[in-house]
């Protein structure tokens, strides 16, 4: 059975896991938060960067077989050194900026942690695109995912705060925004597209399976969540959202 890793500092990362159980059958999905030191977003590329190899070294099993770096700041700063270090196959996610240029999008923004901005801040700027770096947004849907009003609350000061812009497409470049895509949809409204990166990776990983095992789509797979800080609470939260989405 094939062993498939995710991790992220939080529940960002189960919106891809969401995806790649609907594509794959019959693996073992892990999938470790370092909820211990969420969130990233706000850290230095230095501390991000130790903190997932000591996520990988001490929670990942050594016969693991892919490694989905399900965050996007953890993407962005850790991601060759994982590929350079360790022998299994390593994917990761990034801002979704050619799907929208491709649709024929004319004013995206794009919603990404202040370390993802900052590692790419000329890129960005040279695809055209709107920057606007989210410092707690992600710890403000890690808190308050039950509750869609203060959700779509949080959103609208966004949404309200770009209308000179005048967007016609949104970019989510955290894996805890994918996870509340449809609050996005449904505040900035269906005049505005919204994309991520999550359907793409997630083909992309399947492919790759199918390439070096049989995998039987329709067998179920087995799943395990591991935490890095042991919190009752945050373990009955993240359980409860799992049941909700797997």
């Amino acid at each position: 059975m094939l062993k498939i890793g995710f991790i992220d500092s939080g529940i960002g990362g189960f919106s891809l896991l969401k995806e790649v159980n609907k594509n794959v059958g019959g693996c073992e999905l892990k999938y470790i938060a370092d909820n211990l030191n969420a969130p990233y977003g706000n850290k230095t590329r230095e501390e991000v960067s130790s903190l997932v190899m000591n996520v990988v070294k001490n929670h990942l099993p050594i016969d693991t077989d892919v490694l989905v770096v399900a965050c996007n700041t953890a993407t962005v700063t850790a991601l060759e050194e994982l590929k350079d270090r360790y022998h299994f196959r390593v994917f990761g996610v990034s801002p979704q900026l050619k799907t929208p240029k491709s649709d024929g999008k004319k004013r995206t923004l794009l919603l990404a942690t202040n370390r993802t901005v900052m590692e790419n801040t000329e890129k960005y700027k040279e695809e055209g695109v709107f920057l606007y770096p989210t410092s707690g947004l992600a710890t403000f849907i890690e808190k308050n995912y039950f509750n869609k009003d203060l959700l779509v609350g949080e959103i609208a000061k966004i949404r309200d705060s770009v209308l000179e812009y005048d967007i016609d497409s949104v970019v989510l470049g955290c894996t805890h925004y994918s996870f509340i895509r449809d609050v996005f949809q449904e505040v900035f409204g269906e005049g505005v597209a919204v994309y991520d990166d999550n359907k793409s990776v997630s083909c992309e990983i399947a492919d790759y399976l199918a390439h070096i095992s049989d995998v039987d789509c329709e067998a179920s797979n087995e799943f395990s969540l591991v935490m890095t800080r042991e919190n009752k609470q945050e373990t009955e939260k993240y359980s409860e959202i799992l049941k909700e989405i797997m």
